[in-house]
């Protein structure tokens, strides 16, 4: 029932003459245009109403953005990503921190994580840009270099590899009773007359019982001697220059090299 108070205004009283609050009506009045309560769930679309969970938003600096989540392929767009998540940026040229300055992790062009040695391996001589290793043999081709011979025949002269190359050694066998001169030969072809050699080696004179050899190893290379065009070789009687006037028989060569 509603009466009249003493100063003029009305009251609200229910049955048994209590006091309506009138804090229940307008209470009434919000419930009516909150939606409908609903269980929390994933995927939930852009509101257009209000909701009564929270949703969540990150300041860039300058505005507010909305938090991205579910980003599985490469993006561009990184508005919505919190710093703390673990995705890094690509730079070409990486930027230069000054102390006490944070940022993104970097990345490589393929999204590697960008990574600088930290500390240095006991064997590795960063400033002489050298290593200390101590060799290991294998017993394994892919680590073995190529082997070539010739043995006494009908040739002064031939190419082993006719391409760019390394010689790591070599054994040379004359049973000449003159002085020669083994050559080596920068060219993917045989050498030919008046040619100069890469490497020119005097050969003493030898006897059949008793042939001059010529042993260089990589202690002589060290550890190898670069061919650029190909590798060949030449048995000559003079040193600067290739003549081929050497008897083929009394010559023969080992060589291993890649």
């Amino acid at each position: 029932m509603t009466v009249q108070t003493k100063y003029g205004t009305t009251q609200q009283l229910d049955r048994q003459g209590r006091k309506i609050s009138l804090e229940a009506t307008y209470l009434a009045s919000i419930d009516a245009k909150l939606p409908a309560v609903a269980v929390g769930a994933d995927a939930v679309a852009n509101p257009t109403l209000s909701k009564i969970f929270t949703f969540l938003m990150g300041f860039n600096g300058t505005s507010w953005d909305r938090l991205r989540t579910a980003v599985v392929s490469i993006t561009s767009t990184l508005t919505g990503f919190l710093n703390t998540i673990p995705y890094t940026i690509y730079h070409a040229s990486p930027s230069t921190r000054a102390e006490g300055q944070g940022g993104p992790q970097e990345s490589d062009i393929n999204g590697n994580t960008r990574t600088v040695e930290q500390y240095i391996p006991k064997y590795e001589d960063n400033v002489n840009q050298v290593a200390g290793v101590l060799e290991k043999p294998v017993a394994s081709a892919t680590y073995a270099p190529s082997f070539y011979s010739y043995w006494a025949g009908a040739i002064t002269k031939k190419f082993i590899k006719s391409s760019a190359g390394n010689v790591y050694s070599l054994t040379f066998k004359s049973t000449s009773s003159s002085l020669r001169y083994l050559q080596l030969h920068n060219k993917a072809s045989d050498p030919a007359a008046a040619e100069a050699p890469l490497f020119s080696f005097p050969v003493p004179a030898g006897t059949p019982t008793q042939p001059a050899i010529l042993t260089l190893d990589k202690d002589f290379f060290a550890p190898s001697g670069y061919f650029s065009l190909g590798i060949g070789w030449a048995v000559s009687t003079t040193e600067a220059t290739f003549t081929d006037a050497a008897t083929a028989s009394e010559h023969s060569i080992q060589v291993n090299y890649v």
